[in-house]
């Protein structure tokens, strides 16, 4: 049993305020003594890397069954997944213990140390509370799970295309848990546009299809090479720009991977198979109907 602590850079809470996140907290570093601020802020010094500021502090009490390493990528996860856009909030070490007996650990398994501009993080008063549910609601999530992780991971990437290629591969690991038949870019598309679209109408689902079936094809693309020019990215709205493209997928691979944490099948392919076998059986009977 002990103390954790995930000191958190890029981030702005307004009102400036403390989040009860049920099994932790969420507060401002202005909460603790001077011992602890100065620990704080000297895990924010690195000689390698450009020195981060940190403001708030997610914290909680060790229950001796999970890892520092999971509550970190917790943290981190849950701040990308809140949002669609990936802004900021980064960190590079948790504390242990307290005052002089605090050890510090390095982390750096997200860190955007060769990106040039970093966009802030902003969680307004009519969001906290949303933070704080979207938190519970992830608790048992496995933030190592593959979609999970690549889609994190895409959010720290340098090269815009990197990210790309991160969110449809996280989108293809959760629709294609049956990627030994063939059909690949059939399969996400369809089965992306059924659940994605599943609340509006079919026009929409349509073109939800034709965005996944572009966005398979343009990662195949990059993977295979060359790299697309950036002005002629395609696709259904003539994509010229790779941010935009990025936001297409990032927010359709955000939405499926709380989807199916919701079903509770994101960690098992099996189960995911079956859910998406009931789920295409149920589309036909209501468009025969």
């Amino acid at each position: 049993m002990g103390i954790w602590r995930v000191p958190l850079s890029m981030l702005t809470l307004d009102p400036i305020n403390s989040i009860d996140l049920e099994d932790a907290r969420l507060l401002p570093i202005s909460e603790y003594n001077e011992d602890l601020q100065g620990y704080i802020r000297l895990a924010g010094l690195d000689t390698e890397f450009p020195t981060l500021t940190y403001d708030y502090v997610v914290e909680k009490v060790s229950s001796g069954s999970e890892r520092v390493e999971d509550f970190m990528m917790r943290t981190l996860a849950n701040f990308r997944l809140f949002k669609e856009t990936p802004n900021g909030v980064y960190s590079r070490v948790f504390l242990e213990g307290e005052s002089e007996f605090m050890k510090i650990y390095p982390f750096r398994h997200f860190f955007p140390f060769s990106r040039e501009i970093w966009q802030p993080y902003l969680l307004k008063e009519n969001e906290q509370e949303e933070f704080a549910a979207l938190w519970k609601r992830t608790r048992n999530m496995n933030f190592a799970n593959y979609a999970v992780y690549r889609f994190t991971l895409a959010d720290f990437r340098p090269y815009l295309y990197d990210r790309f290629s991160d969110y449809v591969e996280s989108m293809e690991n959760l629709l294609v848990p049956d990627y030994g038949d063939g059909q690949l870019s059939y399969k996400l598309s369809s089965r992306g546009a059924m659940i994605l679209g599943r609340s509006v109408i079919s026009k929409n689902r349509a073109e939800i299809y034709e965005d996944l079936k572009w966005a398979y094809a343009l990662r195949s693309k990059i993977v295979h090479g060359p790299v697309p020019d950036e002005t002629s990215l395609g696709g259904r709205l003539s994509i010229r720009k790779w941010e935009k493209a990025n936001e297409i997928v990032r927010k359709y691979d955000r939405d499926l991977i709380l989807f199916f944490h919701s079903k509770g099948c994101i960690d098992d392919s099996v189960k995911r198979r079956e859910l998406l076998d009931k789920l295409i059986l149920d589309s036909k009977i209501i468009m025969n109907d």
